[in-house]
Protein backbone atom coordinates (compact mmCIF):
# COMPACT_ATOMS: atom_id res chain seq x y z
CA UNK A 1 0.00 0.00 0.00
CA UNK A 2 1.37 3.38 -1.01
CA UNK A 3 1.80 5.97 1.71
CA UNK A 4 1.44 8.96 -0.61
CA UNK A 5 -1.86 10.78 -1.07
CA UNK A 6 -3.49 10.28 -4.46
CA UNK A 7 -6.39 12.68 -4.03
CA UNK A 8 -8.85 9.87 -3.30
CA UNK A 9 -10.54 9.60 0.09
CA UNK A 10 -8.71 7.02 2.20
CA UNK A 11 -10.53 4.08 3.73
CA UNK A 12 -10.27 3.54 7.49
CA UNK A 13 -7.92 0.61 6.85
CA UNK A 14 -5.63 2.85 4.79
CA UNK A 15 -5.62 5.50 7.52
CA UNK A 16 -4.72 2.81 10.04
CA UNK A 17 -1.83 1.62 7.83
CA UNK A 18 -0.55 5.21 7.74
CA UNK A 19 -0.96 5.47 11.51
CA UNK A 20 1.12 2.31 12.03
CA UNK A 21 3.78 3.70 9.68
CA UNK A 22 3.77 6.92 11.72
CA UNK A 23 4.33 4.97 14.95
CA UNK A 24 7.22 3.10 13.31
CA UNK A 25 8.76 6.37 12.05
CA UNK A 26 8.55 7.92 15.53
CA UNK A 27 10.12 4.80 17.03
CA UNK A 28 12.97 4.90 14.47
CA UNK A 29 13.54 8.61 15.08
CA UNK A 30 13.78 8.11 18.86
CA UNK A 31 16.25 5.26 18.34
CA UNK A 32 18.36 7.37 15.96
CA UNK A 33 18.32 10.24 18.43
CA UNK A 34 19.30 7.96 21.32
CA UNK A 35 22.05 6.25 19.31
CA UNK A 36 23.33 9.56 17.95
CA UNK A 37 22.82 8.43 14.34
CA UNK A 38 20.57 11.32 13.25
CA UNK A 39 22.33 13.11 10.35
CA UNK A 40 24.15 16.16 11.68
CA UNK A 41 23.04 18.59 9.00
CA UNK A 42 19.33 17.89 9.44
CA UNK A 43 17.02 19.75 11.79
CA UNK A 44 15.52 17.57 14.51
CA UNK A 45 11.75 17.13 14.18
CA UNK A 46 9.87 18.76 17.06
CA UNK A 47 6.32 18.61 18.32
CA UNK A 48 4.01 17.12 15.72
CA UNK A 49 6.45 17.39 12.78
CA UNK A 50 6.50 13.63 12.16
CA UNK A 51 2.70 13.12 12.27
CA UNK A 52 2.25 16.03 9.87
CA UNK A 53 4.34 14.13 7.33
CA UNK A 54 1.63 11.47 7.35
CA UNK A 55 -1.63 13.35 7.84
CA UNK A 56 -3.13 16.83 7.93
CA UNK A 57 -3.22 18.64 11.26
CA UNK A 58 -7.03 18.66 11.48
CA UNK A 59 -7.35 14.94 10.68
CA UNK A 60 -4.67 14.19 13.27
CA UNK A 61 -6.48 16.06 16.02
CA UNK A 62 -10.09 15.39 15.01
CA UNK A 63 -9.83 11.68 14.24
CA UNK A 64 -6.51 9.86 14.63
CA UNK A 65 -5.89 10.90 18.25
CA UNK A 66 -9.52 10.16 19.20
CA UNK A 67 -9.60 6.66 17.72
CA UNK A 68 -6.38 4.85 16.89
CA UNK A 69 -4.70 5.02 20.32
CA UNK A 70 -7.80 3.33 21.79
CA UNK A 71 -8.10 0.61 19.14
CA UNK A 72 -5.59 -1.69 20.85
CA UNK A 73 -8.28 -2.36 23.48
CA UNK A 74 -10.39 -4.00 20.73
CA UNK A 75 -8.51 -6.89 19.07
CA UNK A 76 -11.32 -7.52 16.57
CA UNK A 77 -11.15 -3.91 15.37
CA UNK A 78 -7.36 -4.16 15.05
CA UNK A 79 -7.86 -7.23 12.85
CA UNK A 80 -10.47 -5.45 10.70
CA UNK A 81 -8.37 -2.30 10.30
CA UNK A 82 -5.35 -4.46 9.43
CA UNK A 83 -7.36 -6.37 6.78
CA UNK A 84 -6.59 -9.60 8.62
CA UNK A 85 -7.95 -12.70 6.87
CA UNK A 86 -9.90 -13.89 9.91
CA UNK A 87 -11.43 -10.52 10.83
CA UNK A 88 -15.12 -10.09 11.60
CA UNK A 89 -17.54 -8.79 9.00
CA UNK A 90 -17.80 -4.97 9.20
CA UNK A 91 -21.55 -5.01 9.92
CA UNK A 92 -21.04 -7.50 12.74
CA UNK A 93 -18.10 -5.58 14.15
CA UNK A 94 -19.73 -2.14 14.06
CA UNK A 95 -23.17 -3.42 15.05
CA UNK A 96 -24.81 -1.72 12.04
CA UNK A 97 -24.85 -2.51 8.36
CA UNK A 98 -23.68 0.56 6.43
CA UNK A 99 -22.39 0.94 2.86
CA UNK A 100 -19.15 2.42 4.17
CA UNK A 101 -17.60 3.22 7.53
CA UNK A 102 -15.83 6.52 8.11
CA UNK A 103 -14.14 8.26 11.02
CA UNK A 104 -17.49 9.51 12.32
CA UNK A 105 -18.59 5.93 12.82
CA UNK A 106 -15.23 4.89 14.27
CA UNK A 107 -15.25 7.78 16.78
CA UNK A 108 -18.80 6.84 17.82
CA UNK A 109 -17.84 3.16 17.96
CA UNK A 110 -14.94 3.90 20.33
CA UNK A 111 -17.04 6.27 22.47
CA UNK A 112 -19.78 3.61 22.75
CA UNK A 113 -17.26 1.02 23.93
CA UNK A 114 -17.07 -1.01 20.74
CA UNK A 115 -20.41 -0.62 18.95
CA UNK A 116 -22.35 1.89 16.89
CA UNK A 117 -25.43 0.89 18.84
CA UNK A 118 -25.74 3.29 21.75
CA UNK A 119 -25.67 1.66 25.18
CA UNK A 120 -28.62 2.09 27.54
CA UNK A 121 -28.77 5.25 29.69
CA UNK A 122 -27.23 3.65 32.81
CA UNK A 123 -24.34 2.37 30.71
CA UNK A 124 -23.83 5.79 29.10
CA UNK A 125 -23.14 7.41 32.47
CA UNK A 126 -20.64 4.68 33.36
CA UNK A 127 -18.96 4.99 29.97
CA UNK A 128 -18.76 8.77 30.18
CA UNK A 129 -16.94 8.53 33.50
CA UNK A 130 -14.43 6.15 31.92
CA UNK A 131 -13.71 8.29 28.84
CA UNK A 132 -10.48 10.20 28.58
CA UNK A 133 -10.12 13.79 29.71
CA UNK A 134 -9.57 14.89 26.11
CA UNK A 135 -13.17 14.28 25.11
CA UNK A 136 -15.43 17.27 24.83
CA UNK A 137 -18.31 17.56 27.28
CA UNK A 138 -21.78 17.96 25.84
CA UNK A 139 -24.28 20.17 27.61
CA UNK A 140 -27.30 18.35 29.00
CA UNK A 141 -29.32 21.54 29.40
CA UNK A 142 -32.61 21.65 27.50
CA UNK A 143 -32.19 25.37 26.79
CA UNK A 144 -30.44 26.26 23.54
CA UNK A 145 -27.07 27.84 24.22
CA UNK A 146 -28.02 31.18 22.66
CA UNK A 147 -31.49 31.49 24.26
CA UNK A 148 -30.76 34.25 26.76
CA UNK A 149 -31.87 37.73 25.69
CA UNK A 150 -29.43 40.57 25.81
CA UNK A 151 -30.66 44.04 26.68
CA UNK A 152 -29.04 46.76 24.68
CA UNK A 153 -27.28 49.32 26.85
CA UNK A 154 -27.88 52.96 25.94
CA UNK A 155 -25.07 54.48 23.94
CA UNK A 156 -23.34 57.37 25.64
CA UNK A 157 -23.67 60.75 24.01
CA UNK A 158 -26.64 59.59 21.97
CA UNK A 159 -29.42 60.93 24.20
CA UNK A 160 -32.27 62.98 22.76
CA UNK A 161 -32.40 65.10 25.93
CA UNK A 162 -29.87 67.87 26.29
Amino acid sequence: MALHHTGNVLKLQEHYTHYLALLEAEKKFKKMQKDGTWPGGLRLPVGRDIPHLFIAKSTWHDFWTKTFPHIAEYPEMVKWLSNDEDCMDAAELFGKNLKAYYFGELVQWVQNGGSLVKPKKGAVKEASVATSSTSKKVSTSKKPSGSTKKVAAPKSGNSKHK
